[in-house]
C-alpha cells in the first residue's frame, strides 16, 4: 500500500484495498489538505458508504485499474472536479459507474473527459450496451454545459447509432471545442 503526497498537490494512491471505515478515516483528514487538487488512484479499490466527506479541492482525477464499484463513491466525493482521465478495465461495467458517480455531483464543473479502454484489453472488455451509451449522453445533456473536451478511446459501441447518438448530445454543449 502506498499513499503519497506531493508538495505539488498531488495525492497518489497506490495498490491499496481500503475499506469504508479506513476510506472515511483519511477522506476526512484529506479535507484539511485544501492545496490538494490532483488525486491520482491505481491498482486499488476503495469502498465509500453512502455518504461520505467530499474533497472540494480536488479539480483532477487520474485512475487506472480501479475497481468498478469504487467509481461512483469516489467521483461522488468530489464535487469540484474539472478534468477526469480514467483508464479503464471493463467499458460495460466501468462507464455506467462514473456516469452515476458524476451524476450525484452534478458534473457542472467538468470541462474534460477522458475514458479509455487500452488496447491490450479483450475485445469482450471493451464493447458497451445501447443504455450505457445512452447513459453518457444523458449525463452530458444534463450536467456537462461547461465542457470542453471529450476522449473516448478504445471503446466499441454495439450498435453504430450509439455512437451517433452520442455525438447528437454534444451539441447541447456549447464550449466543446475536442471530440476524440
Amino acid at each position: 500500500m502506498v499513499i503519497v503526497y506531493h508538495d505539488n498537490g498531488q495525492l497518489v494512491v497506490n495498490n491499496c484495498h481500503l475499506s469504508s471505515e479506513i476510506t472515511v478515516r483519511i477522506w476526512s483528514c484529506l479535507r484539511s489538505f485544501t492545496s490538494l487538487n490532483h488525486l491520482t488512484i491505481s491498482d486499488s479499490s476503495l469502498s465509500f458508504p453512502p455518504s461520505i466527506p467530499e474533497l472540494p479541492s480536488v479539480t483532477h482525477l487520474s485512475s487506472e485499474r480501479v475497481t468498478s464499484q469504487s467509481y461512483e463513491g469516489l467521483l461522488s466525493s468530489l464535487p469540484g472536479l474539472r478534468d477526469i482521465d480514467i483508464i479503464i478495465d471493463d467499458a460495460e461495467r466501468d462507464i455506467p459507474q462514473i456516469t452515476a458517480g458524476l451524476r450525484r455531483t452534478g458534473g457542472q464543473q467538468l470541462t474534460s473527459i477522458r475514458l479509455e479502454a487500452p488496447s491490450s484489453l479483450p475485445s469482450e472488455k471493451k464493447s458497451v450496451s445501447t443504455e450505457t451509451m445512452r447513459g453518457l449522453g444523458h449525463l452530458i445533456i444534463e450536467h456537462t454545459e461547461r465542457m470542453q473536451w471529450l476522449l473516448l478511446s478504445g471503446v466499441n459501441c454495439s450498435k453504430e447509432a450509439d455512437l451517433v447518438e452520442l455525438v447528437e448530445s454534444l451539441r447541447y454543449v456549447k464550449t466543446l471545442n475536442h471530440l476524440m
